[in-house]
């Protein structure tokens, strides 16, 4: 799997590029924007998988001269490099590169919010602003729009996940279909911008998305065909009203009818967010996580049923909004009460519930009695009950690092309060992420099929369902393994490539990928691959942009 190593007499050549390159680029760029330092590198380089491609130097550009002058010696010294935009994409490989690649390009110092039209209701952004960042500011100076986004850490850089597709909670949650009119960095320097725009002053340049010709915002999303330099991002109108809806499923077999139901909703309209459904397994990671610690090895059923029990966990879970006027949210809550109530429990959320259910918790964390008298009352613990706020306030836009928790499954003692960060801390994590047609017959054969090899390699079985919309959904799996222990790193790296190959077969594609398992993508369509290596050949013939990601090109 993957490049073999290269031979000692190119890596010798290799060697002096890079210092080659170096010497020039501090000639241009101040020395802290360069960290080349092991222990740094070392630092900067952790992820949560343990195969991975961590690089020899790390090149931080403030602006798009900089970015510029890196490339042009890139080329000069032909040193591949691995561009991202802020390295948090954890579970696919964050800021480590691909196999050939010594020198990572990080643009998290180009952050600027470039301007926000309160009119047309959109941003135009560089690739290093946050979530955190954008929402902070829209707060601020416009109240009146709200950004979606992910249930990863606010540190995440909205271009860097809608060009890697992601998904949120909005009716905004197709980040790359919000995108419109990108300004992109080819692999020889020269930059262009997508819909045949005349200059970056057109009116149209972020409002029509196809602009003119053939459209070529697509090619590069999940590719190393350019870096994208600032884009436009569409932005929400803060609706009159809002509610957030969770439901819980308490027979198993329910979570079938109760999806169908859901893509009659959708597809009707009457729910226009992003739903997201998640099995015990991922409540248990988020709530449960003191209890899981002390199970050794995958948790049997009985266990299962024991723990969940204790907190109050169904099954499954999921969690969907509501937007718009008075009326229009009452008459959709009415519609989605009246098909789900055969097979779901709901609980409508609104502000006001936020507020008391916070000051319930707080309480019952002062005196152990109340969180006894909550579980009786509520029937969850206050564990459980915690997760509403972050849920009801990402439904809004609100970025929160509360979700991330679960990449600490298995690994809880080191879990922080704030500043969550499970690369840092050394936790075992890789994603895997079919798309399947959004059908509860489409699901059972999904869970049919991977649940036996999670439970023949001894892992516990996370699956989270993300409506991309109404017609399909992805179903992301946590891998959660012991990175100081060889056994474990196998057998993750074996389910994740049993997985591929279980799915490929069923005809189920891959949402996103990291570098494990980037070289299967195309075996089942090579015509597709070798497009896509005739665009890289002919966009960046020294494959100087992160060769191999996403199986085009690599060295």
């Amino acid at each position: 799997m993957g490049n073999p190593p290269p031979d000692d007499s190119l890596q010798q050549s290799r060697q002096v590029s890079i210092r080659k390159f170096l010497t020039d680029l501090r000639q241009v760029l101040p020395e802290d924007q360069i960290v080349s330092g092991a222990d740094e590198v070392s630092r900067l380089s952790a992820v949560t998988q343990h195969r991975s491609f961590p690089p020899q130097v790390y090149v931080y550009p403030a602006c798009t001269d900089e970015l510029s002058v890196i490339i042009r010696l890139a080329n000069q010294h032909s040193v591949p490099v691995y561009v991202s935009s802020r390295g948090r994409n954890w579970g696919y490989g964050a800021a480590t590169g691909t196999p050939g690649t010594s020198v990572c390009i990080v643009l998290e110092r180009m952050n600027r919010i470039i301007s926000v039209d309160d009119t047309l209701a959109f941003a135009v952004i560089e690739p290093g602003v946050s979530y955190r960042q954008l929402h902070e500011h829209l707060a601020k100076h416009h109240s009146g729009l709200w950004t979606d986004c992910t249930d990863s850490t606010p540190e995440g850089s909205v271009i860097g996940n809608a060009i890697e597709r992601g998904v949120g909670f909005t009716p905004y949650g197709d980040h790359f279909g919000c995108l419109c009119g990108l300004e992109v960095m080819l692999a020889d320097g020269r930059i262009i911008r997508t819909g045949a725009v005349f200059d970056d002053q057109s009116p149209t340049f972020h409002c029509h998305k196809w602009g003119t010709g053939p459209v070529l915002e697509g090619i590069f999303s999940q590719s190393n065909f350019g870096i994208v330099l600032q884009a436009g991002i569409w932005l929400m109108p803060r609706p009159e009203q809002h509610i957030s809806i969770l439901g819980n499923i308490q027979r198993t077999e329910d979570i079938f009818p109760t999806l169908d139901t859901i893509r009659k909703l959708q597809l009707e309209g009457t729910i226009q967010s992003k739903v997201h459904i998640a099995n015990d397994i991922v409540n248990l990671a988020i709530s449960a996580r003191q209890d899981v610690a002390a199970v050794k090895g995958r948790l049997q059923p009985d266990q299962i049923t024991r723990i969940r029990n204790q907190h109050g966990i169904a099954p499954w879970t999921f969690a969907c909004a509501v937007y718009g006027t008075k009326a229009q949210v009452k008459a959709s809550r009415k519609r989605i009460e009246q098909l789900l109530r055969h097979t779901t429990s709901l609980h409508v959320i609104r502000d006001r519930n936020v507020i008391k259910l916070r000051r319930i918790i707080q309480w019952s964390r002062r005196v152990p009695a109340v969180a006894w008298l909550i579980r009786r009352v509520i029937g969850k613990t206050p564990e459980v009950l915690s997760a509403v706020e972050p849920l009801h306030a990402i439904t809004k836009g609100v970025p929160t690092e509360y979700f991330l928790k679960h990449g600490y499954f298995r690994n809880s003692a080191n879990c922080p309060d704030s500043n969550v960060d499970p690369a840092r801390d050394g936790c075992g994590l890789t994603w895997f992420a079919p798309i399947i047609p959004n059908t509860g017959e489409h699901l059972r054969k999904l869970i049919d099929i991977t649940k036996p090899l999670f439970e023949r390699h001894g892992m516990d079985f996370y699956l989270a369902i993300l409506s991309l919309n109404p017609r399909c959904c992805v179903t992301l799996m946590s891998i959660y393994y012991q990175k100081e222990d060889p056994v474990s790193r196998q057998q993750a790296d074996d389910l994740y490539l049993e997985l591929q190959a279980a799915t490929q077969n069923a005809g189920y594609q891959q949402y996103r990928t990291g570098t494990l398992g980037a070289d299967e993508l195309y075996r089942r369509c090579p015509e597709y691959g070798e497009l896509l290596s005739r665009i890289k050949s002919a966009l960046d013939p020294g494959e100087i942009l992160s060769p191999g990601r996403y199986g085009i090109g690599g060295r």
